[in-house]
């Protein structure tokens, strides 16, 4: 199920984290439902540099280009409020949703709200 403004803002925080940019659906999914300070992770280096030249003027989004498995256990000590996690990073290689669980897990905030696509690749991961 892709991301949408509605199910953004119903779970709306000062801070959106999503992981998997991809073509930035869910970034602007992000800003249309208020977010303040949206943050997204990109492993793909040409999907992050489309995202980066389309959010360029959008002061709210920041692009990080690298691994969310590693990547969001570095922003995540710089953040001191609730966030609103879209957790999306994969490509046909990689499920990092535990890794990316795991640092959240270690953040001092515990009152996040994780929202998590394609948690059907899990159970295909686990089964083969």
């Amino acid at each position: 199920m892709p991301g949408n403004t509605h199910t953004f803002r119903k779970y709306l925080n000062p801070v959106f984290i999503e992981t998997g940019s991809e073509q930035g659906y869910g970034i602007q999914q992000a800003v249309e439902a208020g977010y303040k300070a949206i943050f997204s992770i990109e492993l793909n280096h040409s999907s992050y540099l489309y995202c980066l030249k389309k959010y360029a003027q959008n002061k709210a989004v920041t692009l990080i280009h690298g691994d969310s498995s590693y990547v969001l256990g570095e922003i995540l000590p710089l953040i001191n409020e609730r966030c609103t996690f879209w957790l999306d990073g994969h490509n046909e290689n990689s499920y990092p949703l535990i890794a990316e669980l795991e640092e959240i897990k270690q953040h001092h905030i515990k009152t996040h709200t994780i929202l998590i696509d394609d948690l059907r690749m899990l159970d295909e991961e686990k089964h083969g």
